[in-house]
């Protein structure tokens, strides 16, 4: 019984560390595949031509990060949110919360990085997270789990399979 589990071990470790190892090739090609995005009007353009493309007509924000900016260090690359505005405060709100009769605003953000991750490719995997994977489970165990085998897969091959658009 003893060598089952440690032979169990072992091919989970092994596979975790292929599917690990594949997933992050994937996500290389996706971002050396794809036009770079120099400027925030790149972005924005990208960000609305890949929105109405997936059918999602108001992404609020759209925060080109650049190199000079005290947030450059703090986020890793592209990342996809939803959220919610409340006007009447002027502050961002937990997504639940919005109530558009009461002034609270659903939004949607997506945040590039600049550098060679500022690119079309980021830009679909982000809009691809809005659209079919945010928000997520409140359970952070649930929802690492979702994200690394299914949502983070499932963004990825979209932009790779739509790379030339």
């Amino acid at each position: 019984m003893k060598e089952l589990f440690k032979d169990l071990a072992i091919y989970t470790s092994a596979a975790l560390g292929a599917y690990t190892v594949l997933l992050t090739l994937a996500g290389a090609v996706e971002n050396f595949c794809s036009r770079r995005i120099r400027t925030k009007s790149e972005l924005e353009e990208a960000v609305e031509k890949e929105g109405i493309k997936q059918g999602i007509k108001d992404i609020t924000i759209v925060d080109f990060i650049e190199k000079s900016s005290p947030r450059y260090k703090k986020i890793r690359g592209s990342r996809a949110s939803v959220s919610a505005y409340d006007k009447t405060r002027n502050k961002l709100v937990p997504p639940e919360n919005a109530d558009e009769s009461k002034g609270i605003y659903p939004i949607n953000i997506v945040e590039i990085k600049e550098g060679l991750g500022a690119n079309t490719g980021a830009v679909k995997h982000e809009v691809y997270h809005l659209k079919y994977h945010l928000p997520g489970p409140k359970n952070k165990i649930l929802s690492g789990l979702k994200y690394f085998f299914y949502d983070e897969p499932a963004a990825i091959l979209y932009s790779l399979r739509n790379l030339k658009n």
